[in-house]
């Protein structure tokens, strides 16, 4: 699950991935083996909905550095902010400053190539949520010193913690939050496989009890002509002929005396078909868009998930969850380089978020549609050199017109080394936790507060469960 860079090389982990995420073109369709006994249990708890809504997860893949995103710029917390940072410090006259109402009157600043960033928040489409986490009870640099309250597993581990902010539970975990907001949802959905869509491979959060994530990739629903064994296209499973049409028969042929697993596995496949020719047939009758997104890998995305919203009532969905990502943020080294850089990485979300803004308000669905920023953690305050190492806490944004925006919602910590949230080298022991992030936007979704356990499972441990900054 590892995405801090590039991905991993073809081969059998590979080939295994792949028909993991081939099962994941279904919705709720994968049958009894996709079950839980907890399915019962949401499947009572569906909520009947009338209107649009839909909520996309910006992940960014690495460990985005959080002490150059929002940078204190009151002169005496901008002295000890560049002391501790050294070298990796943003200049103070190159920051674009603003007061948040909720901060104790300090000034913050944004690095003024975010100027798209700092527009979004100025005109209160944009809100950020400060020293942000995954965590399961409040908890004190004593306690974390002292190992005297549970503490989210393998912290600073790269794929554990892509999992937690997720999926609440590190790498393997079998259900994440989005999907699991699908689950209670789905059935306002007249074809429920597109309640949870990725466009950014496999991800933990789009799967429910119930829901998983379909695939489509930036130019349309996934191509599964590989997935058919073609001398012209491939050279089979494992280059073997026996493999191959082994393989045939199980995802294609309802073979009689085929094992429990057979057929389903069989039946997995040809539904994910349907879904994908549905959903290509519905953006096909869509336009394309081009020219109003960058031409990046992030902008891409987003512009796909604009005209996946735009054939929305063709798929009949009232409700869905998106996952698109961009990697590349694990900055041990080259935090100050150019467009590979902490800042050109910035430049490319800030210009592609702005175009998915202005859409939204063009297409009248600002106030329907919620993006949000996630990381698996932030980074030391300290420089080893060149960049900076993994970190715990970080700070998110959340953007459209139904955010409180022009504001940073959570404490903003003191940036400095050895603080009262510093549990090493400036690294952050994070004071709001993702619960409280997914409490709030899962109230504004329509998930009913009894209900938010079955999504945030630690937000009976936390105040307030709502963070406020949902209008």
């Amino acid at each position: 699950m590892n995405r801090s860079d590039a991905p991993n090389p073809a081969g059998r982990r590979a080939f295994l991935r792949q028909a993991a995420a081939f099962g994941s073109l279904l919705g709720p369709a994968a049958g009894p083996l996709a079950l839980s006994l907890g399915a019962a249990a949401t499947a009572a708890s569906a909520q009947t909905v009338n209107d649009y809504k839909a909520l996309v997860c910006v992940f960014l893949w690495g460990g985005a550095d959080n002490a150059n995103i929002l940078v204190p710029h009151t002169l005496p917390d901008y002295n000890r902010y560049a002391a501790a940072r050294t070298n990796l410090a943003l200049p103070r006259n190159e920051l674009l400053s603003f007061v948040p109402a909720n901060q104790g009157g300090r000034s913050l600043g944004l690095h003024n190539s975010l100027s798209a960033l700092k527009s979004l928040y100025d005109r209160r489409r944009l809100a950020f949520i400060a020293n942000i986490g995954p965590l399961n009870q409040p908890t004190t640099l004593t306690e974390y010193a002292a190992g005297s309250v549970p503490l989210p597993p393998k912290l600073f581990s790269h794929n554990d913690q892509q999992s937690m902010w997720q999926a609440f539970a590190p790498e393997g975990a079998p259900y994440g939050w989005g999907g699991r907001i699908g689950d209670l949802l789905a059935s306002n959905n007249g074809l429920a496989g597109v309640t949870a869509i990725t466009l950014d491979g496999y991800a933990a959060f789009l799967n429910g009890l119930q829901t998983l994530g379909a695939r489509v990739n930036a130019w349309g629903p996934l191509d599964v002509s590989p997935w058919l064994p073609n001398p012209d296209s491939w050279n089979g499973l494992f280059d073997s002929p026996v493999a191959t049409e082994a393989w045939r028969k199980l995802v294609m042929e309802r073979e009689t005396n085929a094992s429990l697993i057979e057929r389903e596995y069989g039946n997995v496949r040809r539904r994910g078909v349907q879904l994908n020719d549905e959903i290509g047939r519905a953006l096909a009758a869509v336009p394309g868009l081009g020219g109003l997104f960058p031409d990046s890998r992030l902008g891409s995305q987003l512009q796909m998930v604009a005209r996946l919203l735009l054939a929305r009532n063709s798929l009949r969905a009232k409700r869905q969850v998106f996952f698109v990502g961009i990697g590349g943020w694990d900055h041990h080294s080259g935090l100050l380089n150019g467009g590979t850089g902490h800042l050109g990485l910035m430049q490319s979300v800030a210009a592609s978020l702005s175009a998915f803004d202005a859409w939204l308000s063009s297409a009248g669905l600002a106030n329907n549609v919620t993006t949000f920023t996630a990381s698996e953690f932030g980074r030391t305050l300290d420089s080893n050199g060149d960049g900076s190492d993994h970190g715990w806490g970080s700070h998110a944004m959340v953007m459209g017109g139904a955010v409180r925006g022009g504001n940073v919602y959570g404490t903003m910590p003191v940036v400095d080394l050895d603080t009262s949230t510093d549990v090493g080298r400036g690294s952050l022991l994070p004071t709001t936790s993702v619960d409280q992030l997914v409490s709030t936007l899962a109230l504004w979704f329509g998930v009913p507060d009894a209900s938010l356990a079955l999504v945030a499972p630690n937000i009976s441990r936390f105040t307030p469960r709502n963070l406020g900054f949902m209008a």
